[in-house]
């Protein structure tokens, strides 16, 4: 049997009670809380409370929802103990991180790590390589039909790079089905 506690510190919108706060440490840069268990959140309940980051608690309250796996919540002012509604967005993990990463380059240590870290996950069958044909590939100029016309061609490689504005090489290795092996004349 669980005992409820006595009073709520404050609640907010949407009858979300907060119970407890945990300021920032040293492993922990954001403010947290205990909330009582809510329908918003699908979150575990440990001692009749459940403990999330009070950022994304108030961003909750203020949309009226949980928020989903990939929305993250971003300060504007960028200090990270300033929960107030109006200074909390709520942004794509792929924004957020283009946000705060802008300009940044990671220390060699870091990129030594994960690349371990990757070539270990390839080895023990965690991760396998994506393979991007043809224009799946962003930087890919030729195009199916493009690819069609080379290896119909009889004009030279030096003419059909030119056109195509790739490499010689390149239009050697669609010729020779060794790159674009995936599409049929």
């Amino acid at each position: 049997m669980s005992r409820r506690p006595s009073k709520a510190l404050y609640t907010l919108p949407h009858g979300i009670e907060v119970i407890g706060e945990y300021a920032p440490s040293a492993t922990n840069p954001y403010w947290r809380v205990r909330i009582r268990p809510h329908r918003f959140f699908d979150w575990k309940v440990v001692h009749g409370g459940m403990y999330g980051r009070r950022s994304r608690v108030i961003a909750a309250s203020t949309i009226g929802r949980d928020l989903k796996p990939g929305e993250h919540v971003h300060h504007r002012n960028e200090d990270r103990t300033d929960d107030s509604p109006t200074n909390l967005e709520i942004i794509s993990a792929a924004d957020h991180n283009r946000h705060h990463k802008t300009g940044t380059t990671k220390s060699l240590s870091s990129r030594e790590k994960t690349s371990r870290s990757l070539k270990r996950a390839y080895v023990e069958g965690r991760r396998s390589p994506a393979i991007r044909r043809g224009t799946e590939q962003r930087q890919s100029k030729l195009t199916p039909e493009n690819v069609r016309e080379i290896r119909g061609s009889s004009e030279s490689c030096l003419v059909l790079s030119r056109r195509y504005g790739v490499s010689k090489t390149t239009i050697l290795d669609v010729i020779n089905n060794r790159a674009w092996s995936h599409i049929n004349v």
